[in-house]
């Protein structure tokens, strides 16, 4: 005879028609323990006469829901990202599934298959990197092998190698990063000033503030004031704004300052 296993909520309900039954109780009180209606405890005796325990298990147990994506298309899409995909954000990634292999994923699916594989998006949070950690280390001390601990420490270690704030390459020049303020407001009265530099669209600011590579002590910060930018030359303008407005673009144009004075270059 096969064994029946209910759960905890099964099981009550079991016992309670079981009782009901055996002792020719009251419906109303059982009613009231399971929190329905006579009706239902009528249906249920039914079912346990006929059925037996093996009514009581609900009849979804073990069957997959009919939005289950098949396992075959979860290895080929982590295959995929592993092997052509690598290096691109789960969003891109779902976009590129659609349009290159006519597979249909959310990112949201993708981060969860990827994750269990203890792969992280390039644009993961410190958060998520660390809980990966976390997850490794615990996996780390309940390993046996000897293989499977150097592989999860060579996954720590790629892991503490990856920044969470990348930073972009030290500017070869002083003075070759330009911040160009995109803002529509008259910050220097009621003239609107022009960037000096030609090589510069002009569609992009009307105002702009030149910063230079070379960190400035904060006093001579303080001491800066408003001052006209097209008196300045590209390499030799001060930083004339500390907050800078949300619409700032960052551009760098070697050729602009190919005729800055020896004394400003970085060596």
């Amino acid at each position: 005879m096969r064994k029946v296993v209910l759960r905890m909520n099964e099981q009550f309900k079991y016992e309670i028609i079981k009782k009901l039954v055996d002792s020719n109780g009251n419906k109303k009180n059982a009613a009231l323990k399971l929190n329905c209606t006579v009706r239902t405890i009528n249906r249920l005796i039914l079912l346990y006469k006929n059925e037996g325990k093996d009514g009581f298990v609900h009849k979804n147990r073990n069957r997959k829901p009919s939005t289950t994506i098949p396992e075959e298309i979860k290895h080929q899409v982590i295959d995929l990202y592993r092997t052509k995909y690598l290096g691109s954000n789960f969003t891109h990634f779902s976009e590129l599934l659609l349009r290159d292999e006519n597979i249909s994923v959310s990112d949201s699916t993708i981060r969860k298959w990827l994750f269990d594989v203890d792969v992280l998006s390039p644009k993961a949070r410190r958060k998520t990197v660390k809980k990966l950690k976390c997850i490794l280390k615990d996996r780390k001390k309940q390993s046996k092998s000897n293989k499977e601990i150097v592989k999860i420490e060579n996954k720590l270690e790629l892991l503490d190698r990856s920044e969470a704030h990348p930073r972009r390459p030290r500017c070869a020049y002083f003075g070759e990063m330009i911040q160009m303020d995109a803002s529509p407001h008259l910050w220097f009265g009621d003239v609107m000033t022009s960037p000096t530099a030609s090589s510069i669209p002009r569609h992009l600011s009307p105002i702009m503030s030149f910063t230079p590579s070379r960190p400035r002590p904060r006093s001579h910060r303080k001491k800066l004031t408003q001052l006209a930018l097209s008196s300045f030359m590209p390499s030799a303008a001060p930083r004339t704004s500390r907050y800078p407005s949300s619409l700032t673009a960052i551009a760098t144009r070697m050729a602009t300052f190919s005729n800055s004075p020896p004394q400003l270059r970085r060596r």
